[in-house]
């Protein structure tokens, strides 16, 4: 029966993943030229307790349906514990000096780049293949240093769109060749 408690947890979980997921990106253009970008903490929010309730709302539907309720703990729990700590940790910070991306879970894909070590920048967009025929493109900002060092940021991602172009812009100023933008 729908009125019964124990859907309440699904349709809570439903309601917390409508409302919060997807609240946008924070973007913030100090007086020094800075440009911090991060996800809204209420994504991270609506992940975790959404996963939760999504979980407890499994746990009730696997006496009814059992694929469907271990699928649903299963969605639960990757909610909670990966996409609420990735959510949280996704950050990209550009400015004249340096360019800092933390992203994937608990923000361990880091990579900073200096812009004093720059000697070029290369703008790469590839493109994958499913099985099924579709495609899909990773666009990645590859960072040529004076060394001979090469750093590729992925940076197909809401946070490290607005911050990659920023830095961009910045380099541009600088004297650093971009190849690649069209």
């Amino acid at each position: 029966m729908v009125g019964s408690s124990k859907w309440f947890s699904l349709l809570l979980g439903a309601a917390l993943l409508t409302a919060f997921v997807g609240c946008g990106v924070n973007e913030h253009l100090s007086d020094e030229g800075v440009l911090s970008a991060s996800k809204s903490p209420l994504e991270a929010i609506g992940y975790f307790f959404g996963g939760i309730a999504l979980a407890a709302g499994g746990w009730f539907m696997t006496q009814v349906w059992a694929r469907i309720g271990i699928a649903m703990i299963v969605l639960g729990c990757l909610g909670t514990l990966y996409m609420a700590p990735a959510a949280l940790f996704e950050k990209a910070i550009a400015d004249s000096e340096h360019f800092v991306s933390s992203q994937g879970f608990l923000g361990m894909t880091h990579h900073e780049v200096m812009m004093k070590d720059l000697d070029h920048i290369q703008f790469v967009t590839e493109t994958r293949r499913s099985r099924r025929g579709g495609t899909s493109y990773d666009h990645y900002m590859v960072c040529h240093c004076k060394g001979g060092e090469q750093k590729k940021i992925q940076v197909d991602s809401d946070v490290q769109q607005p911050a990659a172009f920023h830095f961009l812009q910045l380099a541009d100023e600088n004297g650093i060749r971009i190849e690649g933008l069209d």
